[in-house]
């Protein structure tokens, strides 16, 4: 039988050598996976490849004369370049679990004026944590309100009713911001009266927080921790804490003058104010006090 004869340019060939070609390109770049299936595949079409370009060569040097590579010369050649090739196995990509953002509300008043509705004290709710948003005091501020809780502080504990006195406050607070050189104006009374019935007639720091109806309890642990909410059935730290143990002492006191019930050498407190149970413990020593209240 007659051998078909070859033509040494094909135009057919020359275009499956080039999509070959292509292919073994792609394939010598990293892999998209790291299945070894994969990696055998990529193998094999250069296999290929470098066969056929062999072939291709072998031809040429036939028609030139030349004497071509036996077998074996040429498996070994095959072998050599494919493992030339590197075939770098990719890390597989670790999905880490969503991480579904805390829920978060704007701003929403807790203590407005009577008057104008002026927003004295709001609060806000952030990344987890509960914001508490109050008239900004300076240290001229603490000093004249000191002079006022010293003129009309027992006054105020008998006579709660006197804050909505104006007239009888702007005269009080105006007889000691002229002593300090400060204007008197509404914005500056308004804010002096918060802190005054805050301090006073209320439960200082966590006065305003009683009046968040989405706070259930309040848990403080001691001095220079921060104070502990449970918000919406979910416990929630603050940017809230006590100083120092005469101001935790002075609220759990407070608690009892406004129950009527008398501290005794026992350390433990519970009373019951305005639906609000609270529980305390006075600090002995080396305990510090501390106190959990529940709306």
């Amino acid at each position: 039988m007659e051998e078909e004869t070859e033509f040494f340019i094909d135009v057919v060939r020359e275009e499956n050598l080039q999509k070959l070609e292509e292919i073994t390109r792609i394939v010598s770049e990293k892999p998209p996976t790291h299945d070894p299936n994969a990696i055998f595949l990529r193998k094999f079409l250069l296999a290929t490849f470098i066969v056929t370009k062999e072939r291709k060569k072998k031809k040429k040097e036939e028609i030139k004369g030349e004497k071509p590579l036996e077998k074996k010369e040429i498996a070994k050649k095959i072998e050599k370049e494919i493992k030339e090739v590197k075939l770098e196995v990719p890390k597989p990509i670790i999905l880490q679990p969503a991480v579904m953002p805390k829920p978060q509300f704007p701003e929403y008043p807790l203590v407005v004026t009577k008057d104008t509705n002026k927003v004295l004290a709001k609060a806000s709710l952030k990344d987890n944590h509960y914001y508490l948003d109050e008239p900004k005091l300076e240290q001229i501020d603490f000093e004249i309100l000191t002079k006022l809780k010293n003129e009309i502080g027992k006054k105020l504990l008998r006579k709660p009713n006197i804050t909505d006195d104006k007239k009888y406050l702007m005269s009080v607070m105006k007889s000691i911001t002229d002593k300090f050189n400060v204007k008197l104006d509404d914005d500056y009374y308004e804010k002096l009266k918060y802190y005054l019935v805050r301090d006073v007639v209320g439960l200082g720091k966590i006065d305003a927080m009683l009046k968040d109806g989405n706070i259930k309890e309040i848990y403080c642990d001691g001095v220079n921790k921060t104070l502990y909410l449970t918000y919406n059935n979910e416990k929630i730290e603050t940017d809230i804490s006590y100083n120092n143990e005469k101001e935790i002492d002075d609220l759990i006191y407070k608690f009892s003058i406004l129950t009527n019930k008398k501290l005794n050498s026992e350390p433990f407190l519970e009373v019951t104010f305005n639906n609000v149970t609270i529980k305390a413990i006075r600090g002995l020593g080396i305990v510090s006090s501390k106190f959990t209240i529940n709306k």
